[in-house]
């Protein structure tokens, strides 16, 4: 019955997935800097990583109870999440816009190019390996391709925190999970 459950909500996920594009995000009126970073669908920054020019944004977040059995049913050989704490999902979007590396080098994607601030900004690393999780963000993307997908993370329970990319762009993730439609 369990697994009934969580099955009919990622089929719900994924129709609601296909609901919204990058092409529904602008930009932002935010630099997604620590004083001033980007919330849900407020729209994308413009992010420069070594090897590219993205723009980059996100919907929303699923944490706690609906995020560990994702986690937990993904693969079997996933650890529950740390005492005190949960697993929170965040959908992004991104657009490698322009190739800064002057090679074609694709962007490479993946939840641990992200440290994880408290709402202290107290940072960490988020060398977090999950299996199995749908729609995880693991891509490569070369220049003019858009992705999405989920990072993964570990927060405090019901605590809001900061998804930083690159020591300069922040993202900041409220403390309770959006709604399904809202991703």
């Amino acid at each position: 019955m369990k697994r009934l459950v969580l099955l009919t909500i990622m089929i719900m996920l994924m129709v609601s997935l296909s609901a919204l594009s990058m092409s529904d995000f602008k930009l932002a009126d935010v630099d997604g800097s620590r004083k001033n970073p980007l919330h849900a669908k407020q729209g994308y920054i413009v992010a420069d990583t070594y090897k590219s020019r993205v723009h980059i944004g996100f919907s929303g977040s699923i944490r706690g109870s609906l995020a560990n059995a994702f986690v937990a049913n993904g693969n079997p050989f996933n650890s529950a999440p740390e005492t005190g704490k949960e697993y929170a999902m965040v959908y992004f979007y991104v657009k490698n816009v322009k190739d800064l590396s002057g090679k074609d080098d694709p962007l490479s994607l993946s939840s641990v190019i992200f440290d994880v601030a408290d709402e202290n900004y107290k940072k960490r690393s988020n060398f977090l390996l999950v299996a199995g999780v749908p729609d995880i963000i693991d891509a490569e993307v070369y220049e003019g391709i858009t992705h999405e997908g989920f990072v993964v993370t570990q927060a405090e329970i019901g605590k809001p925190f900061y998804l930083v990319l690159n020591d300069k762009y922040w993202f900041y993730v409220d403390g309770k999970s959006s709604e399904i439609s809202d991703l």
